[in-house]
């Protein structure tokens, strides 16, 4: 097996015990309420009329006015938090020495292949928790279904013309707009758990090639990702689709291909390392 057992679990244990994750979970879970917050005070003495359900209101919500605050903890914030938890262990284990007294447990490509797996999986999971949990709170002050909602686009934002429903009904997975909601904000928060984890395990194989500062490896990948999005065409805009828009033209299929390919090339940058006659435990 390319990751034992006995390795894997041993990580797992690591990242549980991570100093970083409370704090990381904590940082993440502060934006959220502050979200939360913005939403509540955005209705705040309308007519229950005019209030939308909670389908239209957690922090994926991200291009409601007066709402800033979502869009810029989703493009510059998610991806460098969730990657903290864990993605530094190997840096963290050769700057301590500790590297070559834990890969001999099994192997050495059993070892960085279990921090691969737990730097994927601690992000994902991570961002999965405190995305739910952001769609739990907005049931604290919002109803389930309203009639307000016909009014609405994905985003909480009156849509009044025919030519902006036809706008919507092009964007991705439109059949679950116009049908379940909820359905739309579960789909969006596992691609957002998915591309945290393709950027945690980025971060985690550049630790094995650099020995650059920390930060810089943890931010490192949002920085080429909202690089890459700057220079994309309007409706291609990687960052653009870590939330449901009106803007994105983009198949389902481009958007799962960005962290897909991200995920390969990081794992077989991982792999690749365990052959190459260098000591990357250095």
């Amino acid at each position: 097996m390319i990751c034992r057992s006995g390795m894997l679990k041993f990580q797992i244990r690591r990242a549980l015990q991570s100093k970083t994750l409370p704090y990381a979970i904590l940082a993440l879970m502060a934006l959220v309420t502050v979200c939360f917050v913005q939403s509540c005070l955005m209705f705040w003495g309308h007519d229950r009329g005019e209030i939308p359900s909670a389908a239209t209101q957690w922090v994926g919500n991200g291009l409601r006015s007066n709402a800033q605050l979502i869009s810029f903890l989703v493009s510059y914030l998610l991806f460098p938090l969730t990657s903290a938890i864990f993605s530094m262990c190997l840096f963290d284990d050769k700057r301590a020495r500790a590297a070559y007294m834990l890969a001999p447990r099994s192997s050495m490509r059993s070892y960085l292949c279990s921090g691969a797996l737990c730097s994927f999986g601690m992000a994902f999971v991570a961002t999965l928790f405190v995305l739910l949990i952001s769609q739990a709170l907005a049931f604290l002050a919002f109803p389930a279904g309203t009639s307000a909602d016909a009014y609405y686009g994905a985003l909480g934002q009156l849509v009044t013309s025919q030519d902006e429903f036809a706008l919507l009904a092009t964007q991705p997975l439109s059949s679950l707009l116009f049908g379940n909601r909820y359905l739309l904000n579960l789909a969006y928060c596992l691609y957002d758990a998915f591309y945290a984890g393709a950027m945690a395990l980025a971060a985690y194989a550049a630790s094995i090639y650099f020995k650059g500062n920390r930060m810089l490896l943890l931010g490192l990948p949002t920085v080429i990702f909202l690089a890459a999005s700057a220079v994309m065409p309007q409706g291609y805009n990687f960052a653009d689709h870590l939330l449901p828009g009106m803007n994105q033209v983009a198949p389902v299929a481009f958007m799962m291909a960005a962290p897909a390919l991200i995920s390969l090339v990081s794992a077989l940058a991982v792999a690749l390392s365990s052959s190459l006659k260098r000591d990357v435990l250095l």
